[in-house]
């Protein structure tokens, strides 16, 4: 019996010794994991190119290239159609002698690129047109606002009313009417940094337009729909209420306005 027992105590001790082992190595690896995670963050885009189409100053602190996000179609007030394509103009984190070493100088945060502005280029002609002036802003998404009867919209082909939800800000579509963009252009939580978390305002703009217009302000825009072919209508937040505003189509005009109501009870 004590030679059975002193079997068994030396077999619980080596099993010991190694899930203490298994557990010291899981803890390393997670560590490693983290420093190098720390140290050489993740990043899931750079910047290519040498084309700068900002003044040399914006590139102080920030590095601005065009990327091809798409074409859209928009249709002329006339008949037909506008082909353009689509460039969104990204702003990274980092002047361009700079970037990629922010994990040498910085705190290790990277931060996605912004959408600071968008080139629209018509695909007949080459003329190319930009939304906003300058660089301060971040368009979050877009959302095409298109003609649910126009026979070459195959995917909303239907003339019935129906919801045509908010997309993000690429290119692809066909029969647009306008665009309503989400954009955050004030720094809302003063942490440097222009991101969801600020306060979105949404502007529209339709083909012809110099710049797009400014429809609202929110805290948060809870949700933005196409309702048919004559109706956009928008859920938000602002000073501690909820609100939907419902607006005409292609003109924009505020048709409904009311305080979403609090549960009864």
């Amino acid at each position: 019996m004590p030679e059975e027992n002193r079997f068994f105590r030396w077999v619980w001790r080596f099993n010991a010794v190694v899930i203490a082992l298994a557990v010291l190595g899981l803890l390393g690896i997670a560590a490693a994991s983290f420093v190098v995670g720390y140290l050489h963050p993740w990043q899931n885009e750079k910047p290519e190119g040498h084309f700068t189409p900002v003044q040399n100053a914006a590139e102080a602190h920030n590095t601005y290239r065009l990327r091809s996000t798409g074409t859209i179609a928009f249709l002329k007030a006339g008949g037909g159609q506008e082909v353009d394509l689509v460039f969104s103009l990204g702003n990274w984190e980092g002047s361009p002698n700079e970037y990629g070493l922010q994990h040498i100088n910085r705190s290790g945060s990277y931060r996605e690129p912004y959408n600071a502005n968008v080139l629209l280029v018509s695909s007949e002609t080459g003329d190319g047109r930009w939304l906003f002036s300058g660089v301060g802003r971040n368009i979050l998404s877009w959302d095409a606002v298109v003609d649910p009867t126009a026979k070459d919209a195959s995917e909303i082909a239907s003339a019935e009313p129906q919801v045509v939800s908010a997309r993000g800000l690429n290119g692809g579509f066909s029969a647009a009417k306008a665009l309503v963009l989400k954009v955050v252009d004030k720094d809302t939580d003063k942490d440097g940094e222009l991101t969801a978390k600020d306060g979105p305002s949404l502007y529209t703009w339709r083909l012809g337009e110099k710049t797009p217009v400014k429809l609202l302000d929110a805290d948060l825009v809870t949700s933005q729909t196409q309702i048919g072919a004559d109706r956009y209508a928008i859920s938000y937040e602002s000073k501690g209420a909820a609100f939907l505003a419902v607006y005409s189509v292609p003109d924009f005009k505020l048709v409904i306005k009311k305080t979403l109501p609090k549960l009864p009870g």
